[in-house]
Order: C-alpha cells, then structure tokens, then sequence
C-alpha cells in the first residue's frame, strides 16, 4: 500500500470524508456518523460471527441495539415502528401495547391466534375459505359491544351450542325471532300425557305451552294447556 496526499491505497480522503474501493475489513469498533455506498453499487456488511448495531444517548449510554446472530434477529428498543414506502405506520410496538396499521391482519397458521387478554376490534372476519372459530377452551367467552353486536352469514348457516345452558337475555328490549319458518326439535320437548283416545295417534300439529317458570312443554291438541306440575 502506498501513501499519498489524499489518503492511500483505494483509501481517499475527499471532501465530506473517506471514500474506500472495493472491500474492507475491520479489526476493531468502527466510529461514524454516516455510512453509504456509490449511487450505482449496493452495500454489503458481513461478520464471521454475528453483528451488532449499536445507538446510544447523549450520556453514551446503549439506547437502540440490533443484533444479527445465528438465525436470529433481535431489537433492543423502547419502541418499534414499521412504516411503508408512503410513511404510514404499519406496525409499531412497545411496553404498553402492539399496533398494526394494516387494513388486513391475517393469521395463517393452523393454530390460530392465542389472546391471554381482551381483544378490541371492529371485525373478525375468516378466509372465504376456511371456518371462523372463537373458542375458550377453558373460560368463558364474552361479546360486549356499546351499541350492538352483529353475527352474519351471507351464504351457509351460524351454529351455538353448549354443553349446559344457552342464555339469551335482553335487559331492556326484547328478543325476536324473524324468520320464514321457525322450527323446534319437538322430540326434545316434553309431552303432557294426553285423556284422548289412545287410537288417535296422527298428531300432526301440538299445542306449545309455557309453564310459569318459562320452560316450554307440548300439548295434545285438543287438550287445555295445563299441567299439574310434572313439568313445571
């Protein structure tokens, strides 16, 4: 390598700093307020080990660190922010809460999403391929919304079942059934026993009576909706 006044080797020294051609190897820390490469090249930072991007505060104390080791990427930061081509926030994440700006967050793998806490959002919505599940395994499953809560399907059916009871309870309104045709499994209700001749046996429309304390029980039709208790 020989010297000369504007640096040495493919080393030059120019106006706003050092200007390197070709490859460089660093021994020890590297200082500087910028790096870049030529317009017209792209620039490669490698290590034999690992690499480690440090930023540090006004007391020369660590505040933002990246780390690239052996099949992983880590980031020591107070906060992170992803934003687009556009400057929009993407994703952003610290100590209090994790942000996602995008219009869509898809979650692609089979088990899902897991939430240790409340989720707040304004539509769940599934792949117009797959099923939508919401499950508690465990604990309970609550939908709470200030002006009303809407499930829709717009071309199959909506399915709730549960393994003791299934509550459905308006506090000040009331709870309508709007349908075509309203269909009860008439072999799970109870049937008063009926004083009619036993011959008659084509029954084809019951009487649906209520006891006082709401459970429902079928009738004969030609019986008085009355029980002597047996069912209520």
């Amino acid at each position: 390598m020989f010297g000369r006044f504007d640096g040495m080797g493919k080393l030059r020294i120019v106006r706003n700093g050092l200007r390197l051609e070709g490859n460089a190897e660093f021994m020890h820390g590297l200082y500087a307020t910028e790096i870049k490469a030529r317009q017209d090249h792209s620039m490669k930072i490698e290590s034999a080990r690992n690499l480690t991007l440090n930023a540090r505060n006004v007391d020369a104390d660590i505040s933002t660190q990246l780390f690239l080791g052996d099949q992983k990427l880590e980031v020591f930061a107070s906060k992170f922010t992803v934003t687009n081509s556009s400057g929009a926030q993407i994703f952003s994440a610290n100590d209090s809460e994790v942000t996602v700006g995008a219009e869509i967050l898809k979650v692609t793998g089979i088990g899902g999403a897991v939430f240790t806490g409340a989720v707040e959002t304004s539509e769940i919505q599934s792949d117009y391929r797959s099923d939508l599940k919401l499950e508690s395994p465990t604990r309970n499953l609550d939908f709470d919304g200030a002006q009303g809560i809407k499930m829709e399907s717009n071309s199959g059916e909506i399915q709730a079942s549960s393994m003791m009871d299934l509550k459905l309870q308006s506090r000040k309104g009331i709870v309508k059934l709007d349908s075509r045709k309203i269909y009860f499994h008439v072999s799970k209700l109870p049937e008063m026993k009926t004083t009619q001749n036993s011959k008659d046996t084509t029954v084809r429309a019951y009487q649906l009576c209520v006891c006082e304390t709401g459970r429902l029980f079928l009738a004969h039709p030609k019986e008085k909706c009355t029980t002597d208790g047996y069912f209520c």
